[in-house]
């Protein structure tokens, strides 16, 4: 395998996996079922949460762009 083979392969694994810590603030601050569904008035998630969900959706995206080059 290259060397920018393995890169993207480790950026994706990375940008995969970036999810699990805001879910498992969103499990711990509401139910599981709160947290799989659409509550009404969901509580709100910590701001770090908040934070590291913005990271994983602009990890996301930018992705897309690295892995087409």
């Amino acid at each position: 395998m290259t060397l920018e083979v393995t890169c993207l392969t480790a950026i994706t694994l990375f940008a995969g996996l970036m999810w699990t810590p805001h879910f498992a603030n969103v499990v711990g601050m509401r139910e599981l079922s709160d947290a799989l569904g659409y509550p009404d008035n969901p509580k709100p998630v910590a701001s770090w949460a908040d934070r590291v969900d913005r990271a994983h959706r602009n990890a996301v995206e930018n992705l897309v762009i690295f892995a087409s080059k």
